[in-house]
């Protein structure tokens, strides 16, 4: 991980994965991370060590705790997507007051949507940047915020899994 410090949003959903390495923390100009639909316990808490992180998404985990005074002192942080996690309720009374930017929860209890026999790849959309599911399966790289990333710079700037390999996004 430490060969790609210039990346600006990597892609990681649906990878079984429980955890990041700690090189993650090296990604220093990291604005996006999509990390959904895997199934981490515990918040990765490299990502709250990331200065330019701007959107995490952390939706379909089984994530209880979250690290809410780390979250609130991320100073570029503005969106992180917790659907469709077991959040503690302390989480759920605690946050709001605390953060500056958008936490996206589910009700208390609710389940993660059926796949509704959609492509593998198919995923649920976010409330700023996509519209619905995408049936055919296709990825969409755009981010929650709806902007584009990677302005600038050289090295890749968006980095996501195919089969067992990390590629690079054109």
């Amino acid at each position: 991980m430490t060969t790609f410090c210039q990346l600006r949003e990597l892609h990681l959903e649906g990878n079984f994965l429980h955890r990041l390495p700690n090189e993650v923390s090296t990604l220093q100009h990291l604005k996006a991370i999509d990390l959904s639909r895997n199934q981490f316990r515990d918040f990765p808490e490299q990502l709250t060590t990331l200065p330019a992180l701007e959107t995490i998404n952390l939706e379909e985990n089984d994530i209880v705790d979250v690290p809410v005074e780390k979250l609130a002192a991320m100073p570029a942080l503005r969106s992180i997507n917790l659907r469709c996690n077991p959040l503690s309720a302390e989480v759920r009374v605690i946050a709001p007051p605390l953060i500056k930017f958008d936490m996206l929860m589910s009700p208390e209890g609710a389940r993660a949507p059926p796949a509704l026999g959609l492509a593998p790849h198919a995923h649920p959309a976010g409330d700023r940047g996509h519209l619905g599911w995408h049936p055919e399966g296709r990825e969409s790289h755009r981010p929650l915020g709806g902007q584009a990333w990677g302005a600038g710079g050289g090295g890749p700037k968006s980095m996501r899994w195919e089969g067992a390999q990390l590629v690079q996004d054109r």
